[in-house]
């Protein structure tokens, strides 16, 4: 999903497949960045940026792939769990769990599980959640507020 509510497909933008190298995906991006110069075409040049931008760090390509393959059913998963996390911490701890074996390269149903896991007292399993998420997803602001908030309690 993109900034302005529109949902791209990466690939697409770049005129690559989805089986594309890290080489490929850098070759699409300069040679559509000589087409598409930022003051000619300031709207293309964006998309041509993000698509990399995603595309060319392995983390986030992984986590792009899985989000496109499972995004729906993992969200509808997480959400269940955030609703059942209150009253019935083990039914969330299920769903979260076969949200994280769906797309283990995503953040959110990692974030959840962890505070769940903090909730029902099960604390070293949590740490190895927060330690992932500290690692593998370090510039999502909104984990970092999440484990500040569990750290400084």
């Amino acid at each position: 999903m993109s900034g302005d509510g529109i949902e791209y497909n990466w690939y697409d933008i770049l005129g690559i497949p989805a089986t594309a190298s890290h080489e490929e995906v850098k070759q699409a991006y300069y040679r559509l960045v000589r087409r598409f110069s930022p003051r000619q075409y300031p709207s293309d040049f964006q998309r041509i940026t993000r698509a990399y931008y995603t595309l060319g760090d392995k983390t986030r390509k992984a986590e792009y792939d899985q989000a496109r393959a499972n995004g729906r059913r993992v969200t509808v998963l997480v959400d269940q769990a955030a609703l059942a996390a209150e009253k019935d911490p083990q039914k969330a701890m299920v769903l979260l769990k076969s949200a994280v074996t769906l797309a283990p390269d995503m953040p959110r149903p990692r974030a959840l599980l962890a505070h769940v896991l903090m909730r029902i007292g099960e604390f070293e399993v949590a740490e190895r959640q927060y330690r992932w998420l500290v690692r593998y997803a370090p510039q999502d602001e909104m984990i970092r507020l999440r484990l500040s908030r569990r750290i400084f309690r």
